[in-house]
């Protein structure tokens, strides 16, 4: 190539680079822009709450298109576009490393394996499931909207002498003795769902307290705003004050217990919301410590979020927490090895 094709090549790249560099900082700005909207309504407004659980992996789209530009015309324009992966990945999206389970040195005394999963009733494939947790080998299995009976599963679940409780739609499941269960529902909640069930597990390093949780789902909510029905949007607010409350009465019940206790199960809430911020956030969530990727846990009208949780109070911390896969559920099991060092 002479020196006039490159001269004629750089001056048609010159404004194509130039116009590119504009998108990609605006891009960022725009992207940065939506999650601080998100942080501070989402949980909060009725529209911003629709987004805060609708598909925030398109918001990572446009990298597909100017990644692969910058690096053919511009790549001064890499540096706003890194900066925006980071926003869409690890702000928008929740995506997670698990360097913080490097924090905890020392060998633990107690070490537990959890299992939570909303199995949607008889969505449920409970040879599956059953499967699964034969091949997990959980200690304490914790399943929401279970009004499928465990007769169904265990002949799949391997040979273990499970100690099991059913209260309402929560079921519990125990290699070790359930010493009592203490009802936390509130017959108020009939109209928009909502169920918390405290068990007292004797294992081996000592009791542990086990808060299998449901709160309110906004699914019904979230679909009448979609449809356009009329006071949808009022309905959904009341639905956002209702989540609310549950949170914080039940996570002060979980606080009264001291550190030793662990909560799994539906939430139906995100971290990224004001409600999981404002209620769960002194918990150590199991796989935003010890998990890698999204951890989406529930998939469904083109979402996929992480609503199920697996927390600890502060005398248990997560090893390692992993996404199980499809057990005919919207929901996955979401499994946690934790421990303690008391």
């Amino acid at each position: 190539m002479n020196k006039h094709s490159r001269s004629s090549r750089g001056k048609l790249r010159s404004p194509v680079g130039a116009v590119l560099a504009r998108v990609s900082w605006t891009y960022l700005i725009v992207l940065s822009a939506f999650w601080i909207f998100l942080r501070f309504w989402g949980d909060e407004w009725w529209l911003a709450t629709l987004m805060l659980f609708g598909p925030l992996w398109v918001t990572a789209l446009p990298l597909a298109v100017l990644a692969p530009a910058a690096l053919l015309v511009n790549r001064r324009a890499l540096a706003p576009l890194a900066l925006a992966a980071g926003v869409a990945f690890f702000l928008l999206m929740d995506v997670c490393v698990p360097w913080r389970s490097f924090l905890h040195w020392g060998r633990p005394t107690q070490h537990l394996r959890v299992l939570t999963c909303n199995v949607h009733g008889k969505a449920l494939n409970a040879p599956a499931l059953g499967r699964l947790i034969a091949q997990a080998q959980p200690d304490v299995v914790m399943l929401q909207e279970a009004y499928v009976a465990w007769e169904s599963i265990a002949p799949y679940a391997g040979d273990v002498r499970w100690r099991c409780r059913r209260d309402g739609e929560l079921f519990i499941a125990s290699r070790y003795p359930i010493k009592k269960a203490d009802d936390f529902g509130d017959p108020r909640w009939q109209k928009w769902g909502g169920a918390a069930v405290l068990y007292a597990i004797a294992a081996p390093g000592g009791d542990v307290n086990i808060f299998n949780l449901h709160l309110a789902s906004p699914h019904l909510q979230f679909q009448a705003v979609i449809d356009q029905q009329a006071a949808s949007a009022e309905e959904l607010e009341g639905h956002l004050e209702v989540r609310s409350k549950q949170s914080q009465r039940l996570s002060k019940i979980a606080r009264q217990q001291g550190g030793n206790i662990i909560l799994g199960g539906d939430f139906n809430t995100v971290c990224e919301g004001s409600i999981y911020r404002q209620s769960w956030s002194e918990f150590d969530d199991a796989f935003a410590e010890a998990g890698l990727g999204a951890g989406h846990t529930y998939f469904g009208e083109g979402a996929a979020l992480r609503i199920d949780h697996i927390l600890t109070g502060s005398q248990w911390y997560g090893r390692r927490c992993w996404v199980g896969p499809d057990v005919g559920s919207p929901h996955r099991p979401l499994i946690a090895d934790v421990a303690s060092s008391r």
